[in-house]
């Protein structure tokens, strides 16, 4: 995937990329942070060789099999948080996932790059449907997800960590 460029004219500094290797220290320090693990879990990495083996084993893997995954977003050239599609095997459609240092909370690059990736699920991947889940007490998340058209449905278990977790579906304007 080239870099994919804001979401709109007032966010033209904004781009969407995927994740490589060089990215291991940012994902390092965004996946140990602690909003983070309380907001979205613990993946695991707490050395940068693990940032390393779960870009390369989970991230870049979703590219290979799915065609998509999560993104490095990138605000004026600077790595400020992930976005993008992840396809989990206990949900049936694809699911956005979103996350980014705390720096850069409240200043709208998360709804943009959220924004950015509904639409290339719809243009580019041709999907009708996404999910989103969070943790019950995920709220800023739940308020963005809202914001982007998504409704909440039956929420689900994580099978892997037996976590109950908000669920939120959306649909393509075509689909609607």
């Amino acid at each position: 995937m080239e870099k994919i460029y804001g979401c709109n004219s007032e966010r033209p500094e904004l781009a969407l990329r995927e994740i490589s290797l060089a990215d291991a220290e940012f994902i390092h320090a965004l996946y140990t942070g602690s909003d983070f693990r309380q907001g979205i879990g613990d993946r695991g990495i707490t050395s940068l060789q693990d940032a390393r083996h779960y870009i390369e084993q989970n991230i870049r893997a979703s590219y290979q099999k799915h065609g998509f995954g999560l993104w490095l977003v990138e605000h004026q050239t600077v790595a400020v948080g992930i976005c993008g599609l992840v396809k989990r095997d206990y949900l049936p459609d694809p699911d956005l996932g979103f996350a980014l240092s705390p720096e850069y909370y409240g200043q709208g690059l998360a709804r943009c790059a959220a924004a950015r990736t509904l639409e290339l699920a719809r243009e580019q991947f041709q999907l009708s449907t996404l999910l989103a889940i969070t943790s019950p007490t995920n709220q800023r998340s739940q308020k963005l997800l809202l914001a982007l058209d998504f409704k909440p449905v039956p929420a689900v278990v994580d099978p892997h960590t037996g976590q109950t977790l908000d669920t939120f579906a959306w649909q393509a304007e075509e689909s609607q």
